[in-house]
C-alpha cells in the first residue's frame, strides 16, 4: 500500500483528521512530523515533490529537485512561533568555501515553492511558486540572497507579480490565519483575492508540466521500513 496517497489527501484536503479511520495509523504519524519543528520541511518537501511531480536530484545543498528542466527549492514555514507566514525562505550561512546564493540563483534562476502549514492539522495552507527567471537581475531578493545568512520573503518579490503565483490555497485554513494574524497582512488579502483551481499541477503559463517522479522522494525515509 502506497503511504504517498493518503498522507497528500490528507494534508491537501479539507476532512478533518477525526474523520478518518483508513490509514490513520499513518496519517498520525505524518501530522506528528509535520507539526514538529525541525522536522516537518523534508516531510513537506516529499509532499510537494510528489503532488507537482519534482525530481528528487539528491543533493542535499543543492536544490531540492527539477521540474521540467527547472531546477526547483521548496521552502516550508508553519503557523505558530515568533515568525508569521511570508513565504519566508532561510538557507544554509555562506562560507569562504561556498558560492553565494545570488550567483547560484541568478546563474541557474530555479522556482522557488514556498509552503505555509497549519501547525496543529498540518494541513498545507497555501503553496506559492515563485519563477526567478521573472525577477529582474537588480532587485533586493539577490542583494538578499548575497548576505551571510541569506533570508527571503514575500516582501522581496510582491512588486513583481507576473513571477508569482498560487497554485494551492486552503481557503478555511487562510481565513483562520488571516483572523489569529498568523500571516503577513498582505501576503494574507493577495492569497485571498488570488484566484486558485488547487489542480496538480502547474500552470502552463510558467512552464508545461508532463513528468512524474522518478526517483523515491524524500517522504519515503519517514515510512521506510
Amino acid at each position: 500500500m502506497s503511504w504517498i496517497k493518503p498522507v497528500s489527501e490528507y494534508v491537501f484536503g479539507k476532512t478533518p483528521i477525526e474523520r478518518y479511520s483508513k490509514n490513520r495509523d499513518m496519517i498520525d504519524f505524518a501530522v506528528h512530523v509535520l507539526t514538529t519543528h525541525g522536522m516537518n520541511g523534508k516531510m513537506m518537501e516529499g509532499l510537494i515533490q510528489h503532488r507537482y511531480g519534482i525530481i528528487d536530484d539528491g543533493e542535499i545543498h543543492g536544490h531540492d529537485g527539477t521540474l521540467d528542466g527547472r531546477n526547483v527549492e521548496i521552502k516550508t514555514q508553519r503557523t505558530g512561533g515568533n515568525q508569521v507566514l511570508n513565504c519566508r525562505g532561510d538557507f544554509s550561512d555562506h562560507r569562504v568555501d561556498t558560492e553565494l546564493k545570488s550567483t547560484k540563483y541568478l546563474r541557474d534562476l530555479p522556482i522557488l515553492f514556498s509552503v505555509g502549514v497549519d501547525s496543529q492539522s498540518a494541513k498545507c495552507i497555501y503553496v506559492v511558486t515563485t519563477d526567478f527567471a521573472k525577477i529582474p537581475k537588480g532587485s533586493e531578493i539577490f542583494e538578499r540572497l548575497s548576505a551571510k545568512a541569506p533570508r527571503i520573503n514575500f516582501k522581496h518579490f510582491r512588486d513583481f507579480p507576473d513571477s508569482y503565483e498560487v497554485v494551492y490555497k486552503n481557503d478555511g485554513l487562510l481565513e483562520r490565519a488571516i483572523r489569529l494574524k498568523e500571516i503577513n497582512g498582505k501576503l494574507g488579502n493577495y492569497l485571498r483575492q488570488a484566484y486558485c483551481e488547487n489542480k496538480k499541477n502547474i500552470p502552463k503559463k510558467m512552464h508545461s508540466l508532463n513528468s512524474a517522479c522518478s526517483k523515491p522522494s524524500s517522504l519515503e525515509l519517514f515510512f521506510k521500513t
